[in-house]
């Protein structure tokens, strides 16, 4: 409960402990016109949706492509951000 103070009170006992009080409702009211004033909209998720296993005409797969055009066009973009991250993290 008090964390590493209680092991070494010498170490940082002039340390002052920040206590902060969070009302749910209000974050939940707050939320709640934001979203009824439509400024959430980016928050929705757009997930792409895998076709069943087995065999698949060619205009299948393409349609079902060009449904999804936005939700994979995201998750590229995502795998891309994801890897310039990792990439300047260890330095590939």
């Amino acid at each position: 409960l008090f964390g590493r103070q209680q092991q070494h009170p010498t170490a940082s006992s002039s340390a002052t402990v920040n206590i902060v009080t969070f009302n749910t409702d209000a974050e939940y009211a707050s939320n709640e016109l934001l979203r009824q004033a439509g400024e959430q909209q980016q928050a929705q998720h757009n997930p792409v949706r895998a076709l069943a296993p087995g065999k698949h005409s060619l205009k299948q797969l393409v349609s079902a492509a060009s449904n999804q055009k936005d939700a994979l066009e995201e998750q590229f973009a995502s795998g891309r951000r994801n890897r310039k991250e990792a990439g300047s993290k260890y330095g590939w």
